[in-house]
């Protein structure tokens, strides 16, 4: 079964109080159920009663979990709703879905009361902690206030001899809503580096829509096996992937992080542009609005630093160890001309670099 759309809105505060009252009604129901399960069970041989008893728990629980949502505390969340629908492949049947959320617009102060002031030592580490060579974006994300040890510790690769970051700058920049046109252009430059690495490519997309608008024009363009997310479940999709030796893999989620392809099997990545947080979308919309009431620019002290750390996690795919060696590309010309382009590719390990198709064919065949 493939989805075939999402749709994420952001309840205002009449639609949430719309959806309390309804809650209410299912906690009276749940309630009322529990009774008539337990009235049930005193009428039936043992083996009812058990099977009656763990259905009215059940029922307990839920009202239990429903109740508690709708007691908790608005103040500093977001709520939203996410309805996606998606098509039987066997009986062709459509099915709707919706689910709702109740996300913190800040987890720095629940992170504070719940974990920091009750934890005498800890160690975060990761590949992708800073932004712009500062842990300030971190800090301030999980509430880390107290003076702390700072390290950032080299990598052991050599970035500029085993790795080339591509930025093609004949590309239009990306817009809002792409065209048919800037879709054709992305796929016949995608095709391009991908003949030249002979496959052997993850090719990793911001939207699932772009992924789709690729997937349908490189089926013909390539002589390579696709392996699209969705298709199958991921550790199947990256089996396949590295049994094909020549394969293209397709992902917008999964495969930017903590996936691990060593040697030959992977040579290029494709990122179709920089990765910023969808502006629209309810969690997105709710922290910005709240960093700038608090005086805070949005764009410099969210957007971008997820942005930086999200490209390194979707670089971190190509170089896996000391003898690796391949191209990342980054279809998005918006780092060549904007202000914050060189920031970004500044906060990247240090690959060499190329705009112009000559010096892409020439570090392949160095």
């Amino acid at each position: 079964r493939a989805a075939e759309y999402t749709i994420a809105d952001r309840l205002s505060g009449d639609e949430w109080q719309g959806v309390v009252a309804t809650a209410q009604e299912l906690i009276g129901a749940l309630t009322a159920a529990q009774g008539v399960l337990e009235q049930a069970a005193k009428e039936v041989d043992e083996q009812k009663q058990t099977r009656l008893e763990g259905l009215r728990q059940a029922a307990m629980r839920l009202a239990g979990t429903v109740s508690l949502e709708c007691q908790a505390n608005a103040e500093g969340t977001v709520h939203w709703c996410e309805t996606s629908a998606s098509r039987s492949r066997r009986s062709h049947s459509q099915q709707d879905r919706v689910v709702l959320h109740r996300t913190p617009i800040d987890v720095a102060d629940l992170l504070r009361e719940r974990l920091w002031a009750n934890t005498e030592r800890a160690i975060l580490t990761s590949a992708t902690l800073t932004a712009s060579g500062s842990f300030s974006y971190l800090r301030s994300r999980l509430g880390l206030d107290e003076e702390l040890d700072e390290h950032v510790i080299g990598s052991p690769f050599d970035y500029r001899s085993q790795a080339l970051l591509y930025v093609p700058g004949h590309l239009p920049a990306p817009e809002r809503e792409p065209t048919r046109e800037y879709y054709d252009r992305v796929a016949e430059e995608i095709a391009r580096i991908v003949k030249l690495s002979r496959g052997r490519a993850f090719l990793l997309f911001t939207s699932r829509r772009a992924l789709d608008e690729a997937h349908v024009r490189l089926i013909s363009a390539l002589p390579f096996p696709l392996f699209r997310q969705g298709d199958m479940p991921p550790a199947k999709l990256l089996k396949a992937f590295r049994e094909s030796e020549c394969g293209c893999l397709l992902g917008n989620q999964t495969f930017w992080e903590g996936v691990d392809v060593q040697g030959e099997a992977l040579s290029v990545v494709v990122i179709d542009r920089i990765p910023f947080a969808v502006p629209d979308s309810p969690i997105t919309k709710a922290r910005t609005d709240a960093i700038e009431a608090a005086g805070g620019n949005s764009f410099f002290d969210y957007s971008l630093p997820q942005a930086q750390i999200r490209l390194k996690q979707g670089f971190g795919r190509l170089i896996r160890t000391r003898t690796d060696r391949g191209i990342v590309c980054i279809l998005d010309s918006r780092i060549h001309t904007k202000r914050y382009g060189e920031e970004i590719v500044r906060n990247l390990p240090a690959a060499s670099r190329a705009s112009i198709w000559s010096r892409v064919e020439r570090f392949w065949n160095g």
